[in-house]
């Protein structure tokens, strides 16, 4: 009112003042928390003229607390200094827009995002840089951005870097790569506490300006790739650490190493003061993984699980729990080992896998090429708690000693070793000692003949019962090299062959029985009866002479019940049922009871009683095999039954012979009848006779007679046909 009329205030239309920064209207809201700037030219943000609205002193200013979002409506530009432009707006979450700030006349951005704490990103990707010559604390205490796209950034003129990105603590990755810092003199803390950042590119950078760079990598925690370029100089006390592990759970040596693995690890010290010099050239630099050999390795504390990567293994002295630095895991807390990829087992596996007393699987061990391995010695050894090893593929065609291979694998119960190629092995003192679950071994075809030792080769392998030793030649083992081979092993069958030659003190024992309830002399006889029977001394000494050659030998059985009679028909209780006057057919089955039988086992059928008349003149002999299908027959007559049937044959090795015949019952029994037939066997073994019984009921119900000098049948109730014969045989006659 008072100047109205005077100078610029003249006639025309007057309406309220807008409030701007610079020349950039704005608006707030306070409901949405939202600045909405229009176009214009902003001023710089602590401005006397018109400055940010949060820097505003009079009752228009904003509470930077209250601005969760700003949005730029039209072309904005932004000040020549923009230093803190936006910075410490700590609720701001979002700039929408961002790309019509037009940068083109900034030359100073210092701390110009700084200390927005809940900023999530940021669209950088028209940023006009080419005039800026400072980016010092440009990012500073973003810790909510996660990610940051520079790759527009024209950074030719820039000299200040410094604690550019420093406790950026949420970006994960940045690429820099297009940076261009021949002119920057000041790096010092430019990454400092960007604590999640796990891979960075600074390959374009050339530090041969820079004058501090000091603390720029410092407590970045999470780095685990590196790339820098040739003309990359570290300066100063750049404070790299260690390398983070790449992945996860990945064991490290917290030394870095080129990604392709062609240079040695360095420590942080060593890799800042040598990069640039000799192998240490341009690339990407990673922590070098905990290795076995080349095989990188991971250890779960959580499960105990150990898993191995491809590679080649080193020997004992540099496995995961055989090291000695502080990257060594205590042997006990490995309960599995994984084989993710194919290994190659060392030249010297002697011991490789030994005393892991809490290992109770190997997974992958097909994937362990031994192809190069001399030396298996304990390689195995000690795994009390192991109970599988998948091992037959294992190529053992250049292994020369396996002494105690598998001693004190107290858990394994099965080994088929038979595709092993042992021709070249020497020694295999041991091999087997102490495995006490060890059931089912299978090394028939193994050819010992370079083989000199054999100590304690199965000392105390208990479970043992059954060894096939066809193929093995002993004719090289050294004197006394034999010795306690096989003490402490309850073997109930043991084949050899003729190459096979025993020495004194083997522990050879007696025999077990070959089945539950056989009654044995303790001595060694063939299994198809070619041999005599002979004590373990006898039978070690002699073997190879006389009636001692190759084939399987067994516990010799005393005389009892060695065959066997049944009534096919009721082998539950024994009693066959027939009815007077109808014909009727009887089944007897003879068979061996798993006592001594040789392959000529001769037997004879003395006796068979029983209230029956047979109407047949021949005898059906079938010949079954041990699973029942018949293999022979054979028909022969059939006697008389009054004197008691005789045939007089032989049973071969696990045969069965089922005798069939007909006839008609001429008489019932009475309720009590009870074990009225009995039939009687007598055979030959080898050099024994002997017989074995069967006594039982041939039970027959009432029926009809027929009578030829009466017409119609005549019947019979439920008593004999006598009260005076009551429980007695009639004769026929």
């Amino acid at each position: 009112m008072t100047n109205y009329g005077l100078g610029e205030l003249t006639a025309g239309t007057y309406i309220a003042d807008r409030l701007r920064w610079g020349s950039s209207l704005w608006t707030f809201n306070e409901d949405t928390g939202t600045l909405t700037l229009e176009s214009g030219q902003l001023g710089e943000f602590n401005s006397s003229d018109n400055p940010a609205p949060w820097k505003r002193t009079d009752e228009n200013a904003v509470s930077a607390d209250k601005i969760r979002k700003i949005v730029l409506n039209g072309k904005v530009t932004a000040p020549q200094s923009s230093h803190q432009l936006f910075a410490n707006l700590q609720n701001l979450e979002e700039i929408v827009n961002l790309q019509n700030l037009d940068t083109s006349m900034v030359n100073n951005m210092y701390s110009m995002f700084a200390g927005d704490t809940r900023l999530v990103s940021l669209d950088l990707s028209l940023f006009e840089t080419s005039n800026v010559s400072r980016m010092s604390s440009m990012f500073k205490n973003t810790s909510s951005l996660t990610q940051l796209d520079l790759s527009a950034f024209n950074t030719d003129k820039v000299n200040d870097m410094s604690n550019m990105f420093e406790e950026a603590s949420s970006l994960t990755s940045l690429d820099l790569s297009n940076f261009n810092t021949s002119n920057v003199t000041a790096m010092q803390n430019m990454f400092y506490k960007a604590t999640n950042l796990t891979s960075l590119n600074l390959g374009s950078f050339d530090t041969s300006n820079a004058e501090n760079m000091a603390m720029m990598f410092k407590d970045m925690n999470k780095l685990n790739t590196l790339t820098l370029g040739n003309k990359f100089k570290f300066k100063n006390n750049s404070a790299l650490g260690a390398p983070a592990p790449v992945n996860i759970g990945n064991g490290s040596t917290g030394r870095w190493i080129r990604n392709d693995y062609q240079t040695k690890a360095y420590s942080p010290i060593d890799f800042m003061t040598n990069y640039g010099l000799g192998e240490l050239t341009a690339g990407t630099y990673i922590a070098e993984r905990l290795r076995w050999g080349t095989a990188p390795w991971t250890f779960d504390e959580s499960t105990g699980v150990l898993t191995v990567e491809g590679g080649e293994l080193g020997g004992s002295g540099t496995t995961p729990w055989g090291r000695e630095d502080e990257y060594r895991i205590d042997i006990d807390d490995i309960q599995k080992i994984i084989f993710t990829e194919p290994v190659i087992a060392p030249q010297n596996s002697e011991g490789l896998f030994s005393y892991l007393r809490s290992l109770e699987e190997i997974e992958g061990l097909s994937l362990l090429d031994t192809s190069k391995v001399t030396n298996m010695k304990m390689m195995f050894s000690n795994l009390p708690l192991l109970e599988q090893l998948d091992i037959e593929h294992f190529n053992t065609s250049s292994v020369r000693q396996m002494d105690g291979m598998f001693e004190g694998a107290e858990s394994v119960t099965s080994l088929n070793l038979n595709n092993w190629d042992v021709s070249k092995v020497e020694t295999i003192a041991g091999m087997f000692a102490a495995t006490v679950s060890l059931q089912n071994l299978q090394v028939s075809n193994w050819d010992t003949h370079n083989v000199k030792k054999m100590e304690s080769l199965f000392y105390y392998a208990m479970s043992l019962k059954e060894l096939d030793l066809t193929n093995w030649n002993t004719l090289n083992v050294e004197d006394g090299q034999m010795w306690n081979m096989f003490t402490y092993v309850k073997l109930k069958r043991l084949t050899l062959g003729d190459s096979f030659k025993f020495q004194k003190g083997t522990g050879l024992s007696k025999p077990s029985p070959l089945h539950q309830g056989d009654i044995t002399t303790g001595k060694w006889i063939r299994e198809d009866g070619a041999s005599e029977a002979y004590t373990p001394e006898e039978f070690t000494s002699n073997y190879g002479t006389g009636d001692l050659k190759a084939g399987a030998y067994i516990a010799e059985a005393t005389a009892k019940a060695n065959l066997v009679v049944d009534f096919e028909a009721h082998p539950k209780d024994n009693i066959v049922n027939n009815t007077v006057g109808k014909t009727s057919e009887i089944t007897l089955n003879i068979f061996n009871n798993g006592a001594q039988n040789s392959s000529e086992t001769q037997v004879t059928l003395e006796k068979y009683d029983t209230q029956f008349e047979t109407t047949s003149s021949e005898v059906q002999l079938s010949y079954l095999d041990k699973d029942g299908n018949e293999t022979r027959k054979q028909t022969i007559p059939a006697g008389d039954f009054k004197e008691g049937f005789v045939f007089d044959e032989k049973l071969g090795y696990n045969e069965k012979i089922k005798v069939s015949f007909e006839g008609i019952p001429w008489n019932n029994s009475p309720e009590e009848t009870k074990d009225m037939d009995q039939v009687t066997i007598s055979y030959h073994n080898g050099s024994k006779n002997t017989q074995a019984s069967w006594t039982g009921t041939t039970f027959i119900a009432n029926g009809t007679f027929g009578f030829k000098t009466v017409p119609e049948p005549l019947s019979f109730k439920k008593t004999p046909l006598s009260l005076d014969l009551n429980g007695k045989k009639i004769e026929r006659e």
